[in-house]
């Protein structure tokens, strides 16, 4: 018998290799879109970021300056107007008689402002913002009346002067019109007084 000798056939096997339906590839965009219907399904709430807001700008206003001191100045009358921080300069040596207060006077000078000072021409006081009082006299302890301001601004007067070639005399007034009712000459403008609550340029 040779069939102890012939080593045994052995059966082959065939393996089957089922292709996958073309349908059924796998999808490179599946878990993605996957991802996002689970997140749209999931009911968490979108998150919404307000909008930002600058801060509102903040102004500063600088707090009211003082008033700034003030000095009366006081009219007197007798042979002519004299003009004094003394409500009771040559009262009543010289025979002279109050007025009243004419107006007010800075104390010290400060930026815009101009001296206004005390003179004497021929024995007659008048005022003027020239230092050297135009060429006349300064007159007494009194001859710096302190300062008036060279421009218009808030809480000032104009200050106004006439004179009387007859009488040898001058008035300075904050009424215009005072000079024509004395008979002076027309009224000019010196410059202007500070009032009451005056706290410097603006």
């Amino acid at each position: 018998d040779d069939s102890g000798d012939k080593p045994a056939k052995k059966k082959a096997t065939t393996t089957s290799t089922t292709a996958a339906p073309a349908g059924d590839e796998p999808s490179t965009t599946a878990a993605p879109a996957a991802a996002a219907a689970a997140a749209a399904g999931s009911g968490d709430a979108a998150t919404t970021v307000p909008p930002t807001t600058a801060p509102a700008e903040t102004t500063t206003t600088a707090p009211p300056r003082p008033p700034l001191p003030l000095q009366p100045i006081y009219r007197l009358f007798a042979a002519d107007h004299l003009y004094s921080k003394s409500n009771s300069e040559g009262v009543p040596g010289a025979g002279y008689h109050l007025e009243g207060e004419a107006f007010k006077t800075l104390t010290e000078q400060i930026d815009g402002s101009q001296i206004l000072e005390r003179c004497l021409a021929s024995g007659h006081h008048f005022v003027s913002t020239d230092e050297h009082c135009e060429g006349q006299t300064h007159d007494g302890v009194f001859q710096n009346l302190g300062y008036i301001l060279v421009a218009q601004q808030p809480n000032v007067r104009a200050l106004y002067r006439c004179s009387s070639a007859d009488l040898h005399d001058w008035i300075l007034t904050l009424n215009e019109g005072e000079c024509a009712a004395a008979g002076f000459s027309a009224a000019g403008l010196m410059g202007y007084v500070p009032t009451d609550g005056y706290s410097g340029p603006p």
